[in-house]
């Protein structure tokens, strides 16, 4: 009997099994041959390949491995299959780019994912020149910055070009942005799910009708509405049609208008206590914050880097969860794992807002008492 691996050339043995003798096929496959499959996601040959024991790391002449090809292209079964095997996940190419940074500015979900899934960094490597949430942040991909930082990826990483100027502008953008769009989560709060939802309009056109769409193209609830420029803001409990709930998950908001055109807008979908105390530090509203602490959550525990929820209001220029935060009890004089205050994040992220004047309010008021 012959076995074969498509796209490898074969060599034939001759192996004696008990009063047997078998022809076995086995592919002359290189690294190269490896990295070829990966990029065009042959799943069979990459196995195939594996089976061989070709080495999995090698890489072509940019540098890139077959796992960094793989995602790529989106092809997340191969990345699945050769993280199985152990390969090095964090390696850059040439050109400074990691498998995960490939997979975001590609656009490639699922390859992300499995990325992640598998133990790679959600942060900048050694040898990376760029942070991949940064990337993510810049080309507006809002499922893979949720993923990120499901993944633990630093909220604050920075990329220093040597000029404070340019990174400083640079930086304060990415922030307020990533805030933006984490913002726009539809957060259930509270035993009756209820969630503000706020959609702008534009104008001068009217509302008359707006449809919640799974991924799947289904409608799940859908309401006739009244409403006009600038905005549509109504209260949704997260039930559907057949008065079941929604399930956590990214959902098409469809505004129809009264002339029969309509808009689109997606949105992540989460409840309350879902949300880690970081996230609603730094991103969420005040409503979001106090059912998180009311669960008894520590209002001064230490996170990624030893931050507080009160460092990350701070650095965010979230004076609503900053406000919360201190009334509950948050210490202005907690320190990170470099030594840093809530009053040092604010004066190096927010000089100039609301939130570093509170908190300097509250670290002389408590120095002077």
């Amino acid at each position: 009997m012959r076995f074969s691996f498509p796209g490898f050339r074969t060599a034939h043995l001759s192996v004696q099994v008990g009063g047997l003798l078998l022809g076995i096929a086995v592919a002359n496959a290189s690294g190269l041959d490896l990295i070829e499959a990966a990029s065009a996601g042959r799943l069979v040959t990459v196995e195939g390949a594996l089976a061989t024991g070709v080495d999995p790391d090698e890489t072509d002449e940019m540098g890139r491995t077959a796992v960094w090809h793989a995602a790529s292209k989106g092809h997340a079964d191969v990345v699945t299959a050769l993280a199985a095997r152990g390969v090095a996940l964090d390696e850059v190419d040439r050109f400074g780019v990691s498998a995960v940074t490939v997979s975001v500015k590609g656009g490639h979900v699922a390859s992300l994912r499995a990325l992640l899934k598998s133990g790679a960094s959600p942060d900048r490597v050694e040898g990376a020149k760029f942070v991949p949430l940064h990337v993510a942040v810049e080309r507006g991909e809002a499922e893979m910055i949720d993923l990120l930082l499901a993944a633990r990826a630093d909220p604050l990483a920075q990329v220093l070009t040597g000029d404070p100027t340019t990174d400083l502008t640079r930086h304060t953008m990415i922030r307020l942005r990533l805030r933006g769009m984490l913002a726009e989560r539809i957060v259930l709060q509270g035993s009756d799910g209820l969630a503000r939802m706020t959609f702008p309009i534009e104008a001068p056109r009217e509302i008359s009708q707006i449809r919640v769409i799974d991924r799947g193209g289904n409608v799940l609830f859908e309401k006739d509405v009244v409403a006009a420029s600038p905005s549509l803001s109504f209260d949704w409990d997260g039930q559907t049609n057949d008065g079941s709930r929604v399930t956590p998950d990214r959902y098409t908001f469809r505004l129809i208008y009264d002339d029969g055109t309509t808009v689109d807008h997606e949105r992540r979908v989460v409840r309350a206590n879902e949300v880690s105390i970081y996230e609603a530090a730094a991103f969420g509203t005040a409503g979001v914050l106090r059912e998180i602490l009311a669960d008894g959550v520590a209002v001064d525990q230490g996170g990624a880097q030893g931050r507080t929820p009160l460092m990350l209001a701070a650095a965010f220029a979230n004076v609503e969860t900053a406000r919360v935060l201190i009334a509950a009890g948050a210490s202005v004089f907690a320190t990170d794992g470099s030594g840093d205050t809530p009053l040092d994040y604010a004066r190096t992220y927010s000089p100039a807002h609301a939130v570093f004047d509170l908190i300097q309010a509250q670290h002389d008021r408590l120095t002077i008492d």
